[in-house]
């Protein structure tokens, strides 16, 4: 899928792709999303389990739609997938993270890459989908613009 734009040299193609390519290609982009938006950093370093998501993707549990620029990574969104464990009749994508590069965000590039992560979802049998914003980095618009509602409100915080 291609987003639009009016100078073809900007184009962002948004493609499901593996957990590999995606770790592979990642690592900068990880940091600067974790610069960026990261909480409570002197707990949570960078460390990223590629294992664990190997392992989810293997099983059937895990998805990557990337954003990319002349072939470099520069978004991405992750999805993990399962039945809701309190209605196990419902199959749940829930993002495990989001993230466009800061040079990308103008137009409509964010709201191109969350529609293309959100429709890679029904041909895999999802029903529903949770997108999480941290505080400070919310954008109310757009989500509505993709027809998504507020549900919740997380809170989280070291434990002694």
């Amino acid at each position: 899928m291609l987003a639009r734009s009016s100078e073809s040299d900007n184009r962002l193609i948004f493609a499901k792709e593996s957990v590999q390519r995606w770790l592979a290609d990642g690592k900068e982009l990880f940091r600067l999303h974790r610069e960026e938006v990261g909480k409570d950093k002197e707990l949570m370093a960078l460390n990223v389990d590629e294992g664990y998501y190997l392992r989810s993707e293997q099983f059937g549990r895990l998805i990557v739609v990337t954003a990319r620029h002349r072939g470099n990574l520069v978004g991405y969104v992750v999805w993990t997938i399962a039945h809701h464990p309190h209605y196990k009749d419902v199959f749940c994508a829930q993002d495990d993270a989001h993230y466009l590069h800061p040079h990308y965000r103008r137009g409509m590039a964010g709201y191109f890459l969350l529609k293309a992560a959100i429709r890679a979802l029904p041909p895999l049998g999802v029903q529903y989908c949770y997108v999480r914003e941290k505080i400070g980095h919310e954008h109310p618009a757009l989500m509505k613009r993709l027809g998504l509602k507020p549900l919740d409100v997380t809170y989280a915080g070291k434990v002694a």
